[in-house]
């Protein structure tokens, strides 16, 4: 019984050897011949909702050989579109000229075929779709038309069959929005109270782009006119990014310019306020006023010494947020500052208020003081005057 079961086991490892070495047999384009598929209508562009047919058959590289018309039966042939309301209609002929159908039209995206393993071998696979264009996402692409998967052979066997579609709307839409990107970033600039003549130089390439896809695309050029909204957008982008490295920037040297203003203004503060104190009055609180706005500016120079060492590391997205921070404490600071300007006036204003009384109590009662004065005076001259006269009769 040994060798009976010994020899089953060798014939049984035998076919199960000759299964995997027929399934592992790869294919690929070599073993097909070239393919030129009509399409109806043929245009050199399609647009979104037209109705397009193809025509393609797969066939061996060499129809004489059997070998080679062997290579391609037995095999899945799973063939893919993108086109709306695709319709199928595929005939597999086994050679000499023995047709299989795959009944009734196909309504999908996809045909699986597969061609059964056959004496002589497949003769041709004749496929026949149509459809409708779709919707493309941007304005200018390829759609493909049929795309091939075929079991154990290279993904490049078969190419796929592609058209290329434009949406002129989209097209309009798409040159309209760099547009007026364009027009709202040249405002900016225009406006811009730093220089920018580097950034506007950008712009005017951003110009020329857009008026060399706009003739393009009127002559039909359509590859050239996405190639130049391409160069616009690109161009574009590098704009708004300098512009914004630049803005970052001038917004940094705003506020060590305004912290150094308010620094300085500090310091007057401070002077005047020791100046009241001589003066006797109670200052403790405008003292502690000080003292808060001194630790907010430190606390400033800290993180403005944060944005200096990310804009050296061009680290622009922290140095940004570190900016609002700083503009925020700045304006608190502002706050702050005003208050106690307005404080040491008020001081001011109640020292200088009691001068003020004085100087209308001496005003309101000068006229009588002035009065009396003048009676004085008066009195003195004539005591005087009678006192000559006297002398001079005296004399006569």
């Amino acid at each position: 019984m040994k060798p009976v079961r010994t020899i089953a086991v060798a014939v049984l490892l035998i076919i199960a050897c000759s299964l995997v070495s027929l399934a592992a047999e790869q294919i690929g384009k070599d073993d097909f011949t070239s393919n030129f598929p009509t399409i109806e209508p043929k245009k050199d562009y399609y647009s979104p909702g037209d109705k397009i047919t193809v025509t393609y058959v797969i066939a061996p590289k060499n129809i004489d050989s059997e070998v080679n018309r062997k290579k391609l039966d037995g095999r899945q042939y799973l063939i893919s579109t993108e086109l709306d309301q695709a319709e199928w209609n595929v005939k597999v002929i086994y050679y000499k000229d023995i047709i299989a159908t795959l009944g009734p039209p196909i309504k999908s995206k996809e045909a699986n075929i597969y061609v059964k393993e056959w004496d002589d071998g497949l003769q041709e696979i004749e496929i026949n779709l149509t459809g409708v264009i779709p919707q493309i996402s941007g304005w200018y692409e390829e759609v493909t038309l049929l795309s091939f998967q075929i079991s154990d052979a290279d993904e490049d066997s078969l190419e796929p069959v592609t058209v290329k579609v434009v949406d002129s709307s989209k097209f309009e839409a798409e040159l309209s929005d760099i547009e007026n990107e364009y027009n709202e970033l040249y405002y900016q600039l225009e406006n811009a109270t730093f220089d920018v003549s580097d950034i506007l130089d950008l712009l005017k390439d951003v110009k020329k782009d857009l008026e060399y896809a706009d003739k393009y695309y009127s002559e039909g050029e359509f590859e050239e006119a996405e190639d130049s909204l391409d160069s616009a957008k690109e161009n574009l982008d590098n704009a708004k990014d300098e512009f914004f490295k630049a803005s970052l920037n001038h917004r940094f040297e705003e506020l060590n310019k305004e912290k150094k203003d308010i620094s300085a203004e500090l310091t007057l503060l401070k002077y005047e306020i020791d100046e009241l104190e001589k003066k006797g009055l109670n200052v403790a609180f405008l003292k502690a006023n000080v003292s808060e706005i001194e630790d907010n500016l430190e606390t400033l120079e800290e993180t403005l010494s944060k944005v200096s060492v990310q804009l050296e590391s061009e680290n622009y997205a922290s140095a940004e947020k570190n900016i609002e921070i700083a503009e925020e404490r700045l304006n608190d600071i502002k706050i702050g500052l005003d208050k106690l300007k307005s404080e040491v006036y008020n001081l001011k204003a109640e020292q200088k208020g009691l001068l003020d009384v004085l100087l209308q109590y001496l005003e309101h009662y000068l006229l009588y003081i002035a009065g009396v004065l003048v009676v004085i005076i008066g009195v003195v001259l004539v005591v005087k005057l009678r006192g000559r006269r006297g002398k001079w009769d005296e004399l006569r």
